[in-house]
């Protein structure tokens, strides 16, 4: 894996590895102390995050937070489909930081599975 040298390529990793349910991208780019924390907790979901459904169709990326040139706060939301084709909405929040040339994740919603749906799309 090349590592992103852009925070929006770094969030768009992050978001389409939960669409491809593949944890293995999203472990790739958390910063090193996460990767000692998330290790067993992904080791044991047997690197796949997320249920087959609801199944993520689409996702946004918003930057809510600039706290310096090194570190960013991203929404991402996701619009989510079940087996009977209903629309959902979710989101979580992810913190990246620039380390050397590269962005990694420092903080991230933590969840089991797939983010919490929050509401359903209108």
């Amino acid at each position: 894996m090349v590592f992103p040298q852009d925070k929006q390529k770094a969030v768009a990793i992050w978001a389409e590895s939960l669409q491809q349910r593949s944890v293995s991208f999203r472990y790739a780019i958390l910063i090193n102390d996460l990767k000692e924390q998330e290790y067993e907790k992904y080791r044991s979901m047997h690197w796949v995050i997320g249920d087959s459904s609801p199944q993520i169709i689409s996702y946004t990326i918003n930057e809510i937070n600039r706290f310096d040139d090194q570190t960013s706060e991203y929404e991402i939301k996701y619009a989510m489909t079940n087996s009977a084709k209903e629309v959902y909405e979710s989101d979580e929040n992810i913190t990246v930081k620039k380390l050397g040339h590269n962005w990694f994740v420092t903080k991230h919603d933590n969840y089991e599975y797939s983010p919490t749906i929050t509401e359903k799309a209108k």
